[in-house]
């Protein structure tokens, strides 16, 4: 086959990065081969505990069993060269002569810096929400969390160096779910629930993470009941909803693959890859409106209706997204400073269907707006039919992240605190833009008008759904302090919108963040 060879090349950097070049057992085969080791070395070499280098120069003390001289020919007979691993050092401790070894222990030393570097504290999950509907039928926004509103931001509560640690993360954020319909308007908070884990593979240098959010928020059944049963232009108090209240539901599950690339002098380098699964219920919108008097006075031609709608639509989330990203974190030996960042670019593999049912919609409509005689009334269809359907596609648009922080170091380690062994203040910046204009797509809609002496099909300007705004650039700045005790970091943050209008994905947010590395 062609492209085996390719394939194979991949897997085989893959391996290579994140298992190293061979596992220590071929390592003292190869050793066993060339006369370097005996048999069970390795395992010896466990009962001397952990061996840490400050540098890769050269050791006086160690004496490489290759390069030991041989016996003097006046001397007993010869015998072979010894195959310690190791050899004592003038204070008689043990040091490793395996250059492998001491590159990776050298390799480690140059991580411990980094590895103090606090895991970013992130700004927000959000995307582009939607809107749908037309002048003289239903007008609606819907910023459900389950839609594309709610996206993944791999740089929340993450960082360039792969870890072993287990986390939960609060997140509230204020007025994150406006939702409007005729004018109509309301805004629920979102709190934010994610149990995560993240493991890492083979030598340390790749790691895969899984996150699992809860969410308390908008309810997956939303419903708009207006009635003004009387006709006195008052809507009902008792039966009123504009879109329901808030369920503690489960949102959509992601899994972040990452792989450090390279480090240099206290600087590394990761890439790797997001994955998110439609785990989170459909969406199921109800529209229930009974004899509202609607005025369009912008109209071409002005008119007033008497409207009824019933209608339905169903959001199934079925969109898979894949987020390759970058990362990097940056702490000079010492140095109380850092700054890290990540650049992530997040796409839908596919579409969500969206099922629009109108059950028998119909409007007495006057172009006196003014009050008089109804001219005729329009009963809605739907692909051609009273009661018909249409089955849409919801497109996600491509977005782009790019997240950079930084902060100073209140105590580190080398302080020697009573109770803290590290205590940081962090700052960060964060962008979220769309890479293309929304797309979007038409509910087939028309209407039969029915006069006192004729009957007309006539056409409607099709709603549509998709994000009318068609882009987002979305702004935020944080503020956050993080705390290490033992291996039980504490962080907490606030998070402000610097822009306004549909660029302003809530009012403020405030972060938790609990992870224990093991």
């Amino acid at each position: 086959m062609v492209h085996r060879p390719a394939r194979l090349s991949l897997l085989s950097l893959l391996a290579a990065a994140c298992f190293g070049t061979a596992s220590l057992q071929a390592r003292e085969q190869a050793d066993l081969e060339s006369g370097l080791a005996q048999p069970g070395s390795i395992a010896a070499e466990a009962d001397w505990g952990d061996v840490a280098w400050a540098s890769d120069q050269a050791d006086p003390g160690v004496l490489p069993a290759q390069a030991t001289a041989p016996a003097p020919a006046s001397s007993a007979p010869a015998t072979a060269p010894s195959a310690s691993r190791f050899t004592r050092s003038p204070s008689d401790g043990p040091r490793f002569s395996n250059t492998v070894l001491r590159r990776n222990a050298v390799r480690a030393s140059a991580f411990a810096g980094l590895a103090s570097v606090p895991y970013m504290i992130g700004d927000t999950t959000a995307g582009t929400c939607l809107s749908f509907g037309t002048t003289g039928y239903i007008e609606g926004d819907l910023s459900h969390p389950t839609l594309t509103c709610s996206r993944l931001n791999i740089a929340e509560n993450n960082r360039a160096v792969t870890t072993d640690r287990v986390y939960y993360s609060y997140r509230h954020f204020e007025n994150a779910t406006p939702g409007k319909v005729f004018g109509l308007m309301q805004n629920l908070n979102v709190d934010r629930h994610t149990l995560g884990v993240e493991r890492r593979l083979g030598e340390g240098y790749c790691s895969v993470e899984l996150r699992i959010p809860f969410d308390q928020r908008l309810t997956s059944d939303p419903t708009t009941t207006i009635i003004d049963s009387d006709f006195d232009g008052f809507i009902d108090p008792d039966t009123f909803q504009l879109l329901g209240g808030r369920e503690f539901e489960l949102a959509n599950i992601s899994a972040i693959f990452k792989v450090m690339l390279a480090e240099h002098e206290g600087f590394v380098l990761s890439a790797g890859c997001g994955m998110t699964a439609p785990t989170a219920q459909d969406v199921l919108y109800t529209v229930d409106v009974e004899d509202i008097v609607l005025v369009y006075p912008n109209a071409p031609v002005p008119y007033a209706s008497l409207s009824n709608f019933f209608t339905e639509t169903h959001f199934t989330n079925e969109t898979w997204y894949f987020s390759p990203f970058l990362a990097y974190a940056s702490k000079k030996k010492n140095s109380r400073f850092f700054h890290q960042g990540f650049a992530q670019v997040e796409v839908a593999a596919n579409p969500s269907k969206v099922r629009f049912t109108d059950f028998g919609s119909f409007s007495i409509v006057d172009d006196d707006i003014t009050g008089g005689s109804p001219d005729f009334v329009a009963l809605w269809t739907v692909n051609g039919s009273i009661g018909g359907s249409a089955l849409l596609n919801l497109q996600a648009q491509p977005l782009m992240r790019l997240n950079l922080g930084g902060g100073y170091f209140l105590i580190n380690e080398q302080d020697n605190h009573g109770f803290f062994d590290q205590l940081v203040a962090q700052a960060e910046i964060h962008y979220t833009t769309t890479l293309q204009d929304a797309k979007l797509d038409r509910i087939p809609l028309d209407f039969i008008a029915v006069g006192p002496n004729t009957v007309i099909n006539a056409d409607a300007f099709d709603p549509v759904i998709g994000n009318l705004n068609s882009r987002v650039d979305i702004l935020n700045a944080v503020l956050g302090v993080s705390a290490r005790v033992n291996n039980t970091t504490i962080t907490n943050g606030f998070t402000a919108p610097l822009r306004s209008g549909d660029n302003r994905g809530f009012d403020f947010e405030y972060n938790l963040q609990v992870q224990h590395q093991f």
